[in-house]
């Protein structure tokens, strides 16, 4: 009997620290996170080599954020007690599921509304922009996890008053999901509104489906002028295309995401098909 107390002990004292361990990883990738977010873009700006690439370390900060949330949220107690029920895994499945399609139904109707073609046309473009709209369709659970870290606040606050101990995680948990909504509204309606995402569809498709690389005498007299095309094949024998000048993409990072005139993109919506007949 003795024995098997010891067995429990050690037991609890395993989990124990298998749960210390776990609380220490998901708030060093917090605390990292967060220090790339705030320190990075300067840190970048310092240097003319990497000016451009200031915006990095904040997609990558906020990234990392995603990625301490839901640790944090699988770290709980709470969580734990309700995952061992197949209900909330089925749910889960559901939800994901559900939102997978909606981002890739939003995905193929921003391409459709830019090219004029069926998003299976561009298939690195919607490689490419699905997780985006993934991400930008989950801004609603981030608000509902801002209003949760409101609780933990108040509890945090509450134990330090009768403990006088910091709960680090859980501030930094606070600090992250406040942030991650906040910026994904903002990005939502700025960077990533109805005129920005489509201007970004227009980008990838001619940086990765685009091809300017071909033969079709119907669309220019010559050569020399074919040069300054690029086309989308759009059936196996590449007899129907849609083309467009040639996009230059010597921009920085910011400056991709920045973009949001849509007065610098005549084209976009008023693509037509037409035939390419080989020389």
């Amino acid at each position: 009997m003795e024995s098997n107390k010891i067995k429990k002990s050690e037991k609890e004292i395993l989990l124990e620290k298998e749960k210390e361990t776990r609380a220490f990883a998901t708030g060093i990738i917090g605390a990292l996170s967060l220090i790339g977010l705030f320190f990075g873009p300067q840190l970048l700006s310092e240097f003319d080599a990497t000016r451009q690439y200031q915006l990095v370390p904040i997609y990558v900060g906020l990234l990392g954020m995603m990625l301490f949330i839901g640790m944090s949220f699988e770290n709980s107690d709470t969580f734990q007690f309700l995952w061992k029920y197949k209900s909330m895994k089925l749910f889960s499945t559901v939800a994901i599921s559900y939102t997978l399609i909606i981002s890739g139904s939003k995905a193929a109707s921003v391409i459709n509304e830019v090219f004029n073609v069926d998003g299976s046309y561009l298939p690195y473009t919607m490689a490419l922009l699905t997780p985006v709209t993934f991400i930008l369709t989950l801004k609603w659970v981030f608000f509902c996890i801002s209003a949760w870290s409101i609780l933990v606040l108040i509890g945090v606050t509450t134990e330090y008053k009768y403990s006088k101990v910091i709960k680090w995680n859980s501030i930094c948990f606070i600090v992250s999901s406040l942030l991650l909504s906040g910026f994904l509204y903002f990005q939502s309606e700025k960077s990533f509104g109805n005129d920005g995402l489509k201007i970004k569809a227009y980008k990838l498709g001619h940086q990765f489906d685009f091809s300017s690389t071909f033969d079709c005498a119907s669309l220019e007299n010559n050569k020399k002028d074919q040069a300054k095309i690029s086309v989308l094949f759009l059936t196996p024998d590449h007899n129907q295309v849609i083309s467009d000048k040639k996009l230059s993409l010597n921009e920085s990072f910011q400056d991709f995401f920045s973009d949001t005139d849509m007065s610098n993109y005549e084209k976009i919506g008023n693509f037509k098909r037409s035939r390419c007949s080989e020389y």
